[in-house]
């Protein structure tokens, strides 16, 4: 009964990945947001940035300036 009740807290605590963010390499992610981007996104789901300009600025805890790096980390697009 015991590992019955940890295997239901195991199940209850894994969270879902969605499409949006589900990745296979990391070569399926890229930037959630066209400028100083915190978030990955599947590839699919990435937005248009054509045509859109940013600053110049290295916004802290973004991909700015090489900051952070895009990985697919256990199947999930994130910044690392």
């Amino acid at each position: 009964m015991k590992r019955f009740i940890i295997l239901l807290l195991l199940i209850a605590c894994q969270t879902e990945i969605s499409a949006e963010q589900s990745c296979e390499t990391t070569a399926d992610c890229s930037a959630a947001q066209c400028c100083h981007a915190t978030e990955a996104i599947n590839n699919e789901y990435a937005p248009n940035c054509e045509g859109i300009m940013c600053s110049l600025n290295c916004e802290p805890d973004t991909l700015d300036c090489g900051q952070m790096q895009i990985k697919c980390i256990e199947n999930r697009c994130s910044i690392i």
